[in-house]
Formats: C-alpha cells, sequence, structure tokens
C-alpha cells in the first residue's frame, strides 16, 4: 500500500519477522560479553529522542483480513526501496493498527517545522499539531522526555511545548493502539 502526501511519498510496510505488538520498541538482544554490564535502561529511555531506536510495526499473519495490521508508515522522497530506507533509519515512520488510520504531526517554531523523525530545534515553545482520522472517540496523548504530557480527545490537537522531544500515541475508545510515532526533537 503507498500512498502520496505532501512532501514526498508515504510508504506503508508490513514487515515479517517484526513485533506484532505497537506497544514495543526494537532494540537489539544483547550478546554474552566479559565486560561488566551497565545498568539496562527502561525502554522509555531506549525509545526517545535520540536513543537512535525507531519504532516499527508488522505482523508475521499470513491470514486473509490480518495483513497489514499492524503496519509501518514511512514518509520517504519516493518509493524506491533506498528512499524507504532512509526513511526508516532517519525515524520518520509512525506505527497503524490498521490502513484506516491517518496521522500526521508537526511542530512549528521560530517559523521553522518539524515533522516525525525530524528535528527543530525550537528556541523556546514549539506548537505542536497532531491530526488524526480512521479512529472515533479516540484519545490522543503527546508523550515528552518527562512521560505523558498531554491528552485529548479531539481529532485536531495543538498544544504548546518546551520539551525537548515529543511523540504521539492514539487510542481507539476501547483502549487498543491505533497509532503510535516516533518523535519529533524539539532541541
Amino acid at each position: 500500500m503507498a500512498r502520496r502526501s505532501p512532501g514526498g511519498a508515504r510508504a506503508s510496510t508490513s514487515t515479517p519477522g517484526r513485533s506484532s505488538s505497537p506497544h514495543a520498541c526494537p532494540v537489539r538482544p544483547r550478546r554474552p560479553s566479559r565486560r561488566p554490564r551497565r545498568p539496562a535502561r527502561p525502554a522509555a529511555g531506549r525509545c526517545g529522542a535520540g536513543s537512535g531506536a525507531a519504532r516499527d510495526g508488522g505482523s508475521d499473519a499470513h491470514l486473509p483480513g490480518q495483513l497489514a495490521h499492524p503496519h509501518t508508515v514511512v514518509h520517504a522522497e519516493d518509493l524506491t526501496t533506498a528512499a524507504v530506507l532512509s526513511g526508516l533509519r532517519a525515524g520518520r515512520s509512525w506505527i497503524a493498527a490498521s490502513a484506516a488510520v491517518e496521522l500526521d504531526v508537526s511542530a512549528e517554531a521560530s517559523g521553522r517545522v518539524a515533522g516525525i523523525g525530524e528535528r527543530l530545534a525550537a528556541d523556546g515553545a514549539a506548537l505542536v499539531r497532531v491530526t488524526v482520522a480512521g479512529v472515533p472517540g479516540g484519545t490522543v496523548t503527546l508523550h515528552t522526555e518527562q512521560g505523558p504530557a498531554h491528552r485529548t480527545t479531539a481529532e485536531t490537537v495543538e498544544w504548546h511545548t518546551d520539551a525537548a522531544f515529543v511523540r504521539a500515541e492514539v487510542r481507539h475508545p476501547d483502549g487498543k493502539m491505533a497509532a503510535l510515532t516516533n518523535p519529533v526533537v524539539l532541541r
């Protein structure tokens, strides 16, 4: 499935072998080492802005009606393999529970705008905008380095923050995940 959007192509992928849970953060398993172990950081620290661990989602389902639930939506310059992989590496992607979910997240400060997986370098508060479609009655939660920071049931959200990063989670009224983004880095 591929859809065009302003600013480039948008590729949606379902990757066999990836976690089937949109809650998962891709973290490579550790190999045994003879070096002393450092204390493990909590998952939120491993997946936050600047960690180099971008979120992606997929399933290993092979039955009709289960394919692409969930899947990764990649903001890419075009639909070539190189462009899609570049978008994934940069974190310009988000997880959608189904193809019905549409999501746009951006932050603006001092006349500059950044989207998912991009860096804004804001000098002060940034205006974060989230637009959601395909999740009637859903809840949008914005997370920063401090954890959940803003929650609403609106389909369009505008929120000011001076946080270092912001990412969005969208849940259906029953609490099931509908979408999960990589962060927009604000500092």
